[in-house]
This record gives C-alpha cells, sequence and structure tokens, in this order.
C-alpha cells in the first residue's frame, strides 16, 4: 500500500530477536497490543505502546513509530523525526525499516536527497528477502543502463503505485506528471489509451499524490487520490478544435486536453474533502497542474493486411491509371476501422526517382464525431481521387488530405503509414482516419 510520496507500506512486522530485559517479559504484548491499535486506527494507543517497548530497548518499535511521524498518526507529521526513529531499526537489518528509508532517502523526505543512499538500502532490504526491494531494484535503472525519458516517465508512474492501461492495435498509451505549485511534494499523474485517430480516448486515470489537506495547525496533511474512468466510458474529443474537456465524478476536472501523435497536455484540478476524526483531520484539499502527456507507445498505426489483387481493385470500381513504357504500378489496401475498404494504386517512373497518380478509393466509410455543439454520425458509401502531380520518393510523401509517412520502396514492394483526412461538404472540417500501416505489390 502507498499512501504518501513513495512512502507507504503495510505495517507487516518482523519482531526478529531484538533485544529488550528479561524482567520486562510482557514487552512482546505490549508491542502486540500496540499493532492491534494501530490497525483499528486508535493511534493514541498505539504510540503509547510503541513508546513503551522503544524505551524498553525493542528496535522494531523505532520503525512504528518513524512510520507514525511520517504519516503523522497519533502525533505532529514530521519527516526529520520519522526518518531519525526508522534509521535507528534499519541499524539492525529490518528489511522494512530498510526499504522505508530507501523511499525517504530517494524522495528527499526527512533527509537530503540520495540516489546512493536509496539505493544501498533497497538492495539490502532486497538481500534480506523483501519483495517490494526487489520489486523497487527492478524497476531502477542497472549500471551503466541508460533509459529513455519515456521509460522513466513510466518507471515513476509505476513506483507510486499506479497500474497504466494497455493499449489495443494501433492505439496509443500518454503518461504525464506534473507538480502541484505552491506546495511541498504534491504531484497529478494522467495516464490514457487514445484511439489510433487521436479523436476518442479511455481509461484515463488520474492520481494525486501527496496532495495537501490544511490543517487548523502545524504542516498540511498529506493523502494520495486515484480516480479512473469506467472502463467501457470512451470520450469524445472536439473535431475542430481537437480539445476536450470532461469530469470524473465530483472531484476530477479536466480541461484543454490536447493530443498529437508525440504528445499533448491538459490542465487538471483535484478537489475533495478528506476527514481522519482519530488525527482532528478535516479540511478541503485543491490541486491544480498544467500536465504535459507523452506518447509512449511510439509512431503506432493499425497492423498492415495483405495487399489486394489487381482484379479485387477494378472489380470494386477503381480507376486504375496506366504505366508507361518502364514504369511500375503498385496496389495496396489498409485496415481503417472508419471504412470497410481502403485501396491506393500509383505509378513508379522509370528512373524509380517519382511516383504519380496515386489514387484512392474509400468504401462503406461511418463515422460518428463530435463537435462543440452537436455528435454527428456520417455514412459515405464512396470516397475517392487521384492525384496526378508527380511526387519525389522520400520517407514522407504529402498528397492534400492523403499522406504516406515511413515510405520505402524496393524493387517490387513499398510501405508506408497511410494518413487520411476526411473533409465535410463545407469544407470546415478535417476529420481523421486511423492511421494504417499499408504494403504495396507490383501489379501482375
Amino acid at each position: 500500500m502507498k499512501k504518501l510520496l513513495v512512502l507507504l507500506l503495510a505495517l507487516t512486522l518482523v519482531l526478529y530477536a531484538f533485544p529488550a530485559p528479561a524482567e520486562q517479559d510482557d514487552t512482546e504484548e505490549i508491542f502486540d497490543r500496540g499493532i492491534a491499535a494501530y490497525s483499528s486506527g486508535d493511534f493514541v494507543a498505539a504510540l503509547e505502546a510503541f513508546t513503551t517497548c522503544r524505551d524498553r530497548g525493542l528496535v522494531v518499535a523505532y520503525y512504528c513509530l518513524g512510520v507514525m511521524y511520517a504519516y503523522g498518526e497519533g502525533v505532529e507529521q514530521n519527516y526529520e523525526q520519522a526518518a531519525e526513529y526508522v534509521k535507528v531499526s534499519a541499524e539492525y537489518d529490518h528489511p522494512e525499516s530498510l526499504y522505508f528509508l530507501g523511499l525517504m532517502y530517494q524522495r528527499g523526505v526527512g533527509v537530503e536527497q540520495s540516489d546512493e543512499l536509496a539505493l544501498e538500502h533497497f538492495r539490502k532490504a532486497a538481500g534480506l528477502g523483501y519483495q517490494p526491494a526487489q520489486e523497487m531494484l527492478d524497476s531502477l535503472p542497472k549500471e551503466g543502463e541508460e533509459l529513455s525519458p519515456e521509460e522513466q516517465l513510466r518507471r515513476k508512474a509505476v513506483n507510486v503505485g499506479m497500474e497504466l492501461p494497455e493499449p489495443g492495435e494501433g492505439e496509443r498509451l500518454y503518461l504525464g506528471v506534473a507538480s502541484v505549485p505552491d506546495t511541498k511534494l504534491a504531484e497529478i499523474f494522467v495516464a490514457l489509451v487514445a484511439a489510433p485517430n487521436l479523436m476518442t480516448f479511455h481509461s484515463v486515470i488520474i492520481y494525486g499524490y501527496g496532495l495537501e489537506v490544511p490543517k487548523e495547525s502545524g504542516e498540511p496533511y498529506l493523502i494520495n487520490s486515484m480516480h479512473s474512468s469506467a472502463e467501457d466510458a470512451v470520450i469524445s474529443r472536439d473535431a475542430k478544435s481537437g480539445i476536450s474537456g470532461f469530469t470524473l465524478g465530483e472531484e476530477i476536472t479536466v480541461e484543454q486536453l490536447t493530443l498529437d501523435e508525440t504528445g499533448g497536455s491538459c490542465n487538471v484540478t483535484m478537489t475533495g474533502t478528506y476527514e481522519k476524526e482519530s488525527e482532528n483531520v478535516k479540511g478541503t484539499y485543491r490541486a491544480s497542474a498544467a500536465v504535459t502527456l507523452t506518447n509512449l507507445s511510439g509512431d503506432t498505426a493499425m497492423d498492415p493486411i495483405d495487399p489486394p489483387t489487381l482484379e479485387q481493385v477494378r472489380s470494386a470500381g477503381m480507376t486504375i491509371p496506366e504505366p508507361a513504357e518502364g514504369e511500375t504500378l503498385f496496389i495496396g489496401q489498409a485496415n481503417i476501422t472508419q471504412a470497410k475498404t481502403a485501396y491506393l494504386v500509383f505509378v513508379r517512373t522509370a528512373d524509380g526517382k517519382q511516383i504519380r497518380d496515386l489514387s484512392y478509393l474509400l468504401l462503406d466509410m461511418a463515422l460518428e464525431y463530435r463537435t462543440e455543439t452537436s455528435r454527428t454520425n456520417v455514412t459515405v458509401s464512396k470516397s475517392s481521387g487521384t492525384v496526378p502531380k508527380p511526387v519525389d520518393v522520400g520517407e514522407d510523401l504529402s498528397f492534400g488530405r492523403l499522406s504516406l509517412s515511413r515510405f520505402s520502396m524496393e524493387e517490387d514492394t513499398a510501405s508506408g503509414i497511410l494518413h487520411f483526412s476526411y473533409q465535410d461538404t463545407n469544407h470546415t472540417l478535417d476529420y481523421p482516419l486511423d492511421p494504417a500501416w499499408i504494403r504495396f505489390v507490383k501489379a501482375e
């Protein structure tokens, strides 16, 4: 469990054979009462029991007190005091203490930030068989390993307890984190999965980490708050502006969400009321941040399908350009969700440096999109066109509303990612269809 920073772990304590005076045989019994009181939320009784055990020399009691000071349970929250207590039990190789202290060094909470000392404590805890410490080590870069910014961002989210959604075919996972201004530690994480054409998204997760709940006196009380959309909830972006705004329940507002193939941005506000009677904590929190999103899935597109035969293309009613002597006709087919069929043909010039007469045919298009004022359904039985002007062969080819990226061509084959935008009759809207890999073959 994780409550604050990455400082959270369950209170699963092992007593070991830490020394206690022989005449005080009830120390373990008092400690057990302290654990029971802590588990039930009676932090006053827990604090008294752990303090007694500390005074009798039970080292693990220092860890328990450190936890309580870190979370502000039964005492004023004090990270420095928490670190001092946990250092004592860590010296006796108590695994939870070593891990807890490692987290404090990792984030610079109560101690001076030190990745080296964090790693040292994680390794000690893992060597004693503490699984969370091993999981932490597995998530950190190995010696000599250089992580990309995308992988660093992913691991940061996982380390604070997020379980990131998995994108489907052609979809993209976007993730971002931003510090909340004018707070000590608060951060807001945003994760979502966008459709291949980026006009809808789902599996939204908003995670507020170390949010501050004001108290009448002393430091604010810190909490974590995670919210997610329903698994089947699909949110549409405005087809004209490409911007979306939405809410999750009554606590999360997301505004000005924009996305492109590399990343995006949004403004997030989290509000709520948190109450904890045992600590006399009752207050309303509000945290806002401008979050920059990163595409973690790379340059994705719908998977390719086998190219059609020349007879299939002709039977669909497509006009086929005629290659001159030495020229080559290529044909291809793409898998696009919004159309039953998407055919492309072009002619490669004899010198292989240009392509001309690129023609396309999309059959049975069905679109559903939202604008600021309405949701629109569009059915188009056929969309076709030809671009006769030659285009130089390169990595990116543009033909107006149609383009091919990552294009490459061999003697008898070619491939690239097809991008196509539907334009309404008033020419006020360019609605992108799914980008899709397309393979071309030489027509026989």
